[in-house]
């Protein structure tokens, strides 16, 4: 069921498809304004038991509540996507932790406020995830990083651009300890990543394409070399041109006519 962009759905209808619909696999709810952080309370055992897929993308007023009661009611989720959900916290990542341990796919774009702290326990408890998208967590740091190289063997995608706490050490461990999974980083607009990521890059097995837009201390060199060890893999980056200097403005000897008019 996709309800997205539908203004006028509020938590009461929510609350009948749950109802009334046990067997629901898949809730498209993208932009629907009308739902509060209590949208999923208040649910009977039961309800949507089945479901695998939850889609919440800009849903303004999710909150921590609200997650932990999705956490209580969908335990066999595979999909959540909470990205631009800009009011959850640390909160949220421990309830999908505790309720929610076989997601595969997780968006988190643009959700701030979440910390290290947050994917602490989240890589205690869901060892199943395959895809994150942590644009904009611009929060996290290395031990981020760490923690997922040990709960999330199973990673194959990856998304950290924007994460600009992030360094060179960090993305080391995480490319050594996933060197047969990995096939897709965004590492857009970190600008402690260096052009020794090439290095820890080069042994990926599974590597298809990385994403480095906007990397300050990446270098176009850098770039070559790696594709002429790895050619078959897509590098996109970009390098603004450089501004040309202006010319000097010639000297000016004596007077103009005009003024010799004046």
């Amino acid at each position: 069921m996709n309800i997205s962009w539908c203004q006028n759905i509020t938590d009461k209808g929510i609350r009948l498809i749950a109802e009334g619909c046990p067997d629901l696999k898949s809730l498209i709810c993208k932009g629907s304004e009308g739902l509060t952080a209590n949208c999923f309370s208040n649910l009977n055992p039961g309800n949507l038991k089945e479901l695998r897929v939850l889609n919440l993308l800009s849903c303004s007023n999710v909150t921590d509540e609200t997650v932990e009661d999705i956490g209580r009611a969908c335990h066999e989720l595979e999909y959540l996507c909470l990205s631009n959900c800009r009011e959850i916290t640390d909160r949220a990542l421990v309830a999908i932790a505790q309720g929610c341990p076989h997601l595969k796919d997780l968006e988190l774009a643009l959700c701030s406020n979440l910390t290290d702290a947050g994917f602490v326990q989240l890589s205690k408890n869901c060892h199943e995830l395959e895809r994150m998208d942590l644009e904009d967590c611009n929060q996290i740091t290395d031990t981020t990083l760490h923690n997922l190289n040990i709960g999330c063997p199973a990673l194959c995608s990856l998304s950290l651009s924007h994460c600009e706490l992030l360094t060179d050490n960090g993305l080391s461990e995480f490319c050594g300890s996933h060197k047969d999974k990995i096939q897709i980083l965004e590492l857009d607009n970190c600008p402690h990543i260096t052009d020794a990521a090439f290095e820890y890059m080069k042994p990926l097995k599974t590597l298809e394409r990385v994403d480095l837009y906007d990397c300050q201390n990446i270098t176009k060199e850098a770039i070559k070399k790696f594709k002429q060890f790895r050619p078959e893999v897509e590098v996109q980056a970009y390098f603004a041109p450089q501004t040309p200097e202006t010319p000097p403005q010639p000297s000016r000897q004596g007077i103009c006519r005009c003024c010799n008019i004046l």
